[in-house]
């Protein structure tokens, strides 16, 4: 819209000696239009001033444009109608102040609707295991929540806010659930293990639980501990008294499985007590044979 058509410049005038600015003339304040050429110039920060400083001005000034705007389309459906020699088909619904006013502005952060696509989105990343970073690639900018079609209302967040912000509150939140079942398990199992990369540049410690959840057999693997001290069977004991105390389950531990190695069996006779046992996984102790062979050999 130019600057003889937009209702912007009822309230405001660019400054004689100087076209990249333009005056208020509700309180005189001196604004930037981006640039002294009118092809590059921008009325946003006029608008921005309005909606700040003048909200009854602003609204008056919102209803303008969608009057005007109503014009120019029953105009436009004219001029193709006596183009075509018959009357249009539809008509123009001219879109109330609130309609209006919701199209051009985004949701709030603390928008429900706001809040539901963050939940999607780290689901999303959670689920498929995907990179805080996907939330950066120019694909996924280009995606429009909510209408594809409509005004972007969706400010789409950084990977730090994923990162930093919604995963752990979504840890917190997934972890109280956890806890809250475990709480009414009467008894609970649980397999451990040590993975190490091929580089040998990482170690985690697996703890998983099994319990029964009413009638449903649950398997949740509740930590994954890094390890930076040698694997002794001590420093490992220590580390599964960690993860046992943290969730709160040291009078419901029954049966603990690990494999055969040496560190590991110490680590479950220092941690063991009266009330825990602990066997070898039958996998590790029947290797090099196969599933396949086994089966042949009973």
């Amino acid at each position: 819209m130019s600057r003889g058509k937009n209702p912007i410049w009822q309230y405001f005038q660019k400054l004689s000696n100087n076209q990249s600015k333009a005056e208020c003339t509700e309180c005189n304040k001196i604004l930037s239009l981006g640039s002294d050429k009118p092809r590059h110039q921008t009325v946003s920060g006029l608008k921005s001033h309005l909606s700040t400083c003048h909200k009854d001005i602003y609204t008056i000034y919102l209803k303008r444009v969608a009057e005007d705007d109503g014009e120019q389309v029953n105009k436009k459906m004219k001029a193709e109608s006596g183009a075509s020699g018959s009357k249009p088909v539809t008509t123009w619904t001219q879109p109330t102040l609130q309609n209006l006013s919701e199209r051009r502005v985004e949701w709030p952060d603390d928008h429900e609707i706001t809040h539901r696509i963050d939940k999607c989105l780290m689901d999303l990343i959670i689920v498929d295991m995907l990179p805080y970073t996907v939330v950066n690639g120019p694909a996924f900018k280009r995606l429009n929540f909510g209408d594809p079609l409509g005004t972007r209302r969706y400010r789409l967040k950084s990977e730090k806010y994923f990162r930093t912000t919604l995963m752990p509150a979504t840890y917190d939140r997934v972890s109280q659930k956890v806890k809250q079942q475990l709480s009414t398990a009467a008894w609970i199992s649980f397999t451990t293990d040590v993975w190490t990369n091929p580089s040998k540049t990482c170690s985690l410690l697996s703890f998983t639980g099994h319990f029964l959840d009413g009638p449903v057999r649950r398997k949740v693997v509740l930590s994954a501990m890094p390890l930076e001290d040698d694997h002794t069977g001590v420093y490992l004991a220590s580390k599964l008294k960690e993860a046992i105390s943290k969730w709160e389950i040291e009078s419901k531990v029954h049966v603990g499985v690990r494999d055969n190695a040496a560190n590991m069996i110490c680590d479950m006779l220092t941690y063991v007590t009266s009330a825990a046992q602990h066997i070898h996984c039958s996998w590790f102790c029947t290797t090099p044979y196969s599933p396949r062979r086994l089966l042949k050999r009973l």
